[in-house]
């Protein structure tokens, strides 16, 4: 188990070298931040902090985007949400999908997480506004 964990970290680090922050398409240009809120995640491989980054976009929408990051490598995800409920992707190279919704308050996230690739982790997070 700890040979794919280091094996994942290997392919993220590269992975995140090549690709950076480029990959990310999801926020339409002119989109106005309305909440950082950062936290942590926890699977049954991984755990580390979270960041999603709330925007309202000029249609009036809302896109997400941000990073899970662990030990210092960085997984970004992208999405929107409709009526509180946040839908997004894992991008390269642990793709996936990122599920979560806002509190009434809108103080606080929170959700679920699946990699597809090995070693497929899966697991919740949560966040709050900064």
């Amino acid at each position: 188990m700890k040979k794919y964990l280091l094996m994942s970290l290997l392919v993220l680090c590269a992975a995140n070298a090549m690709f950076g922050c480029t990959a990310m398409t999801g926020v339409p240009q002119g989109s106005v931040l309305v909440g950082v809120y950062n936290g942590a995640f926890n699977g049954d491989y991984n755990e580390g902090s979270i960041e999603v980054k709330l925007y309202q976009s000029p249609a009036g929408g809302y896109r997400f985007d941000g990073h899970l990051e662990q030990n210092g490598n960085f997984v970004n995800i992208e999405g929107e949400m409709k009526a509180g409920e946040l839908q997004g992707q894992i991008l390269l190279p642990f793709e996936g999908v990122i599920s979560g919704k806002l509190s009434a308050d809108g103080e606080s996230l929170s959700g679920t997480y699946k990699f597809n690739v090995p070693p497929y982790d899966h697991g919740t997070w949560q966040a709050r506004k900064q």
